[in-house]
């Protein structure tokens, strides 16, 4: 996990320094490699859906974090750099698929008891990044303008509630839950909008 993290931490450094394209993408798919060996062999009793050890529901979380913020330097690049539309929209895709099982992850966390709970709140400083990445992607996913963000508006009241029931006030980064409450109402009063019929 932490060979994962340094690895796409490296790379996203780099392809601020380095503007080769032809770099960018090579290392790219071979993080997304690594990433998907890890989620599938290395890790898998790990980071299955199935697991109720706080551990491992933290390091789903985490490997969900990696996967976001790799994906992430991938839309930007192909943004910056004018590259076909579907790479921008593969990366994506992948950001939401690993937002949404991020979501999944912290409600099992949630659903704990006794020991397994207290235990998963200790762990809240390992919280904090998965949480906030993947309120970022809910974030972009409603700038986007989807017709129907109803899913994108849960996702970011589970992970927005569940921060704050996790994650010491003291480690929120200063006005992330605030945004993220402006901008569930914001898409609400946009949905209700579009659901009034024209007279």
């Amino acid at each position: 996990m932490i060979a994962l993290y340094q690895r796409c931490f490296s790379h996203i450094q780099s392809s601020v320094q380095d503007s080769t394209s032809h770099a960018f993408w090579e290392t790219h798919y071979r993080i997304d490699k690594a990433i998907c060996h890890a989620r599938t062999t290395l890790l898998s009793q790990h980071v299955s859906g199935h697991s109720e050890d706080p551990l491992s529901i933290a390091l789903r979380m985490n490997l969900n974090s990696v996967e976001i913020n790799l994906h992430e330097a991938a839309i930007m690049k192909a943004q910056n750099d004018d590259l076909p539309a579907a790479l921008a929209a593969e990366a994506l895709t992948k950001c939401i698929l690993a937002a949404t099982d991020m979501v999944e992850a912290v409600q099992l966390g949630r659903r704990l008891t006794d020991k397994r709970l207290e235990g998963f709140r200790q762990l809240d400083q390992f919280l904090i990044w998965p949480i906030t990445s993947a309120l970022q992607v809910c974030f972009r996913m409603l700038h986007n303008g989807d017709e129907d963000v109803s899913s994108y508006i849960n996702s970011l009241r589970t992970l927005s509630t569940s921060m704050r029931e996790l994650v010491d006030p003291e480690h929120i980064a200063p006005g992330l839950l605030e945004k993220a409450d402006a901008r569930v109402a914001e898409a609400e009063r946009s949905t209700k909008k579009r659901r009034v019929p024209d007279e």
